[in-house]
């Protein structure tokens, strides 16, 4: 039988009929991937009480990186991140830029290859910072 990923949206939404909307891994879709990435990434280490250890002990503000070797010290730690608690993919390299059209806002790039199907694909996550 075939692995399937399915999750709850992120953010947290409720459907139209009254029901909790959710996010499901497919070939064409990696919408599940970058929903989860965000959530990871989002939550500090020790945020939540009950699961201490789940998150990303960098920050994911990109706003304050200073130089290439602040952003390889997150980078890590999102690596790490994902490692441990995505283990669907492997990330193969993430980069980021400035957004061009929002003030205090990035555009992240995560190369990722989804083990299930063994295919490699760029997601593009935006963050606002401020």
């Amino acid at each position: 039988m075939a692995t399937s990923y399915k999750g709850v949206s992120f953010p947290f939404r409720i459907t139209s009929g009254g029901s909790v909307s959710m996010t499901e891994l497919t070939p064409d879709d990696y919408t599940l991937i970058m929903e989860k990435l965000e959530q990871i990434w989002g939550v500090r280490a020790g945020e939540l009480i009950m699961h201490p250890e789940y998150g990303n002990r960098a920050s994911f503000n990109f706003e304050s990186i200073e130089d290439e070797t602040e952003f390889a010290d997150r980078r890590f730690e999102m690596e790490r991140a994902a490692e441990l608690f995505l283990p669907m993919v492997t990330l193969n390299g993430i980069t980021y830029s400035p957004h061009p059209t929002i003030p205090s806002a990035y555009i992240i790039n995560v190369d990722v290859l989804v083990n299930k199907y063994q295919s490699d694909v760029t997601l593009t996550i935006p963050t606002q910072t401020s």
